[in-house]
């Protein structure tokens, strides 16, 4: 089924934003127009906690910021208390560009997705953990799940969250690092 492109500014977005050793990242929550500024700090300090475990001491969420339907414009928001990884040592170079994702598909069709760098997790066999029950990944993708009016897709409809972490190497961020 094709879907006709939505604008990137189609809804209310908020971003996590984090590092990983001297990199930032963010990480986007597309939210419907109601949902307030302590609503995000609210569910993006619930999100950060949840990785805390998983994020080295040198891994961490430094603030929010906020782009209202319709604007490109991100302006930061305040309240937001810093979160740093509780899990012992550094996190190795090698796996500064490794990313989780998690993803899934509303009934419209759009899909939705979303990555963090720097999760330290011990891989079995498979770049995907499909089982997620006790893993700590599954805290997170509760997360998605239980946020009312929040993770939501492009078309600001609610996906239905696929019971499974991808992991990978982001070959964005690699070919960025490579010719910088």
């Amino acid at each position: 089924m094709s879907l006709p492109p939505l604008p990137e500014t189609n809804t209310k977005r908020y971003w996590l934003s984090y590092h990983v050793k001297s990199s930032v990242h963010h990480c986007q929550m597309r939210v419907s127009d109601d949902f307030t500024d302590t609503d995000a700090i609210d569910a993006l300090t619930a999100l950060a906690v949840a990785i805390q475990p998983l994020w080295h001491s040198d891994a961490g969420a430094d603030g929010v910021l906020v782009a209202d339907n319709g604007s490109n414009v991100r302006n930061p928001v305040s309240g937001f208390t810093p979160v740093v990884g509780t899990l012992g040592g550094t996190t190795s170079d090698i796996n500064i560009p490794f990313e989780t994702t998690w993803s899934g598909r509303a009934r419209s069709g759009r899909k939705w997705d979303l990555g963090i760098f720097g999760l330290n997790y011990t891989l079995t066999t498979s770049w995907r953990i499909t089982a997620l029950s006790g893993t700590g990944l599954d805290t997170i993708r509760a997360i998605f799940v239980d946020t009312a009016n929040a993770f939501l897709t492009i078309a600001g409809d609610k996906p239905i969250f696929n019971n499974w972490a991808n992991f990978s190497y982001n070959d964005h961020w690699v070919k960025a690092e490579r010719v910088s």
